[in-house]
C-alpha cells in the first residue's frame, strides 16, 4: 500500500512523492488480516549434524528452501519446500542478497540458526502491498502440534 504526499523542495517547487505504508500506519483491525512469515528455529546437538534442507537461489526472485529431509532438523522446525527465505538470524534477506552471504549467515553459528520464511501466498501479499518483512510479527512453528501460532513480537 502506498500514499502520495506533496512536498516542497528547497526551491519551493511542489512535487508529489509516493511513500510505502508500513505496519505502523496500518489500523489494528487490518493488522489481524496481515499474513505472517514463519520463524523457524533450527537447533543442532552436534556441529557435524546437518540442518536438513537445501538452499537455492533464483535470479531476481530470491532464496528458497529446496528439498527438506524427512524427520530432519529443518522439517521439525517447520521448513517446507518452496518457502522463500526472507530473513536469517535477525537480518532481512532480499532477492538481491548474494547467495554466499545467505549461506554465511546460516553457518555463522554451527549449532543454531533462525530462518524467517514466507509461503508463496504470504510472499505474494507482501510484494503486492509493498510491505517489508519484519522479525517483529511472525508465526512460530509448534513442533508438538505441527502448526503455526501467531505471535506478535
Amino acid at each position: 500500500m502506498w500514499y502520495a504526499e506533496s512536498v516542497l523542495d528547497a526551491g519551493e517547487v511542489s512535487r508529489t512523492i509516493s511513500i510505502p505504508i508500513s505496519f505502523t500506519t496500518l489500523s489494528v483491525s487490518s493488522m489481524s488480516n496481515v499474513p505472517k512469515p514463519r520463524l523457524c528455529r533450527l537447533r543442532k546437538h552436534d556441529p557435524t549434524e546437518e540442518f536438513g534442507f537445501n538452499l537455492h537461489a533464483e535470479k531476481n526472485r530470491g532464496h528458497f528452501v529446496g528439498a527438506v529431509d524427512k524427520n530432519g532438523i529443518g522439517e521439525r522446525a517447520g521448513l517446507q519446500m518452496g518457502q522463500r527465505i526472507v530473513g536469517v538470524n535477525g537480518q532481512l534477506i532480499y532477492p538481491s542478497t548474494a547467495h554466499k552471504e545467505v549461506v554465511s549467515l546460516i553457518k555463522k553459528n554451527p549449532l543454531r540458526t533462525e530462518l524467517l520464511v514466507a509461503s508463496e501466498e504470504v510472499d505474494q501479499w507482501y510484494t503486492e502491498n509493498h510491505v517489508e518483512y519484519s522479525f517483529g510479527r511472525v508465526d512460530f512453528y509448534n513442533l508438538e502440534t505441527g502448526s503455526s501460532g501467531g505471535i506478535m513480537g
